[in-house]
């Protein structure tokens, strides 16, 4: 037996934004979720919900949603099919931080640009936050989007093995060793390069000293040499 109350049913906003939805004579204002993960709620009608889901995406995508218990009846009142196939908050992140071939493909499989922004904006919370995100699930998020953004609905894009994180992983490391390497290898030659001036800039002084000791010596000699005599005719003497 149901214990749905198809006049008060809850509404659940999961995403760090506020949701705006409107109905043939109302504007409801859902506010983000709070920072540990609960849901904003608010209380609508089914009648209020049919309007919604016939004007607009929201529960389509995922954007809002509904109690686990009850999504299934609900969804069936809403006319809305493959509801299972709806990725959650948790179901993307999960997919993000450790990919396997079939998360990655149901990624890759959205069709709607604005189901696939919360994909987006999940992975873009997750890198601020500091999470481990491979270079290779970044770049699969980058490259649907720009095929979504140029109207390619079927995704091009063909999954290999090394999109999975154990392998992706092997890869970064590697690529972080690579950068590592070159680096090092940058700052060895600066240091040779420094050293190298600074022994330039030490025997610089040494020359001007020989050259002004030279100088010095030249001056006292000359100073030691006796002026010569003047030459001339003897002085006549008087008779």
């Amino acid at each position: 037996m149901s214990t749905l109350d198809l006049k008060n049913i809850e509404v659940l906003n999961f995403n760090g934004t506020k949701v705006f939805i409107e109905t043939s004579s109302n504007r409801y204002k859902i506010n983000e979720a709070k920072e540990d993960g609960t849901p904003s709620i608010i209380t609508l009608p089914i009648s209020e919900l049919k309007y919604i889901a016939s004007n607009t995406d929201v529960f389509n995508i995922g954007v809002l949603t509904f109690d686990e218990k009850h999504k299934e009846e609900i969804f069936k009142e809403l006319r809305i099919n493959g509801w299972k196939e709806i990725l959650t908050n948790e179901e993307i992140k999960a997919i993000l931080l450790k990919p396997s071939q079939e998360g990655l493909q149901k990624i890759l499989n959205i069709k709607n640009p604005a189901y696939f922004e919360r994909v987006r904006t999940i992975l873009h919370i997750l890198k601020a936050d500091g999470a481990s995100v491979t270079a290779r699930v970044v770049d699969l998020v980058n490259r649907r989007y720009h095929e979504l953004a140029n109207r390619i609905r079927n995704t091009r894009i063909q999954l290999v093995e090394k999109d999975t994180r154990a392998v992706a992983a092997q890869e970064d490391v590697n690529a972080i060793k690579a950068q590592n390497e070159a680096l090092q290898a940058q700052m060895a030659e600066m240091q040779r390069m420094m050293e190298k001036m600074l022994k330039n800039q030490a025997v610089k002084p040494e020359v001007e000293s020989v050259v002004s000791e030279s100088a010095d010596e030249n001056i006292e000699e000359t100073a030691d040499t006796p002026e010569p005599k003047k030459r001339g005719r003897p002085a006549k003497k008087n008779k």
